[in-house]
């Protein structure tokens, strides 16, 4: 997993045609149903649907770990700005990103071989195993200058320091190949019995 900022560009190649999308919801139970949805429909429009479940499911476990993140809270209580989930999906000739932003500075859990008997606990394992790479990031401070992309998801230039990562959330992402084939013995650790 890697943890610094930059290490998940995308990187076309001159030829590569990009595409982008960026969708912000808000923060409940329902947002891994709606974000996983919109990344059915994206991929779909892309015609790249042959990727579409593998995306869902990534896109289900990064963005359900986001929710269940406790918001952080600001001197005035509870932040509106944290009380919301943000998706952005880059794809590429090569690959297809997938970003979520949280408000909860914490890192992401070290994914570990879950329990079989446990009714949770399998998100990060799953993306580990179904992803070529994943890992996170600390996005630039508001104000910040000298970053690419936009809103959430700028890159920082140099690393972010813990005392400011309560105000720039983190950014959990994993890149899936467009010619990656899935394991079976994956497939069945991602299919509850």
């Amino acid at each position: 997993m890697a943890g610094q900022s930059g290490t998940h560009r995308l990187v076309p190649a001159p030829w590569a045609r990009v595409r982008q999308s960026q969708l912000e919801v808000a923060a409940l139970d329902t947002a891994p149903g709606c974000l996983r949805l919109h990344a059915k429909l994206m991929l779909g429009e892309w015609g790249i649907a042959d990727l579409s479940d593998t995306a869902e499911l990534l896109v289900s476990e990064l963005v359900t770990n986001a929710v269940q993140a406790p918001a952080p809270r600001s001197p005035a209580g509870p932040s509106a700005e944290c009380s919301c989930v943000e998706l952005r999906l880059t794809v590429d000739d090569r690959a297809v990103v997938i970003e979520v932003w949280d408000g909860y500075p914490a890192p992401p859990p070290r994914p570990s071989l879950p329990d079989a008997s446990a009714l949770s606990g399998r998100g990060l394992f799953l993306v580990q195993q179904l992803s070529h790479r994943w890992g996170f990031y600390y996005p630039a401070l508001p104000g910040s200058r000298d970053v690419r992309g936009s809103g959430r998801f700028r890159f920082a230039p140099v690393p972010v320091p813990p005392e400011s990562r309560s105000l720039t959330g983190k950014v959990v992402w994993c890149e899936v190949l467009r010619t990656t084939d899935i394991p079976t013995a994956v497939q069945a650790i991602a299919s509850p019995r």
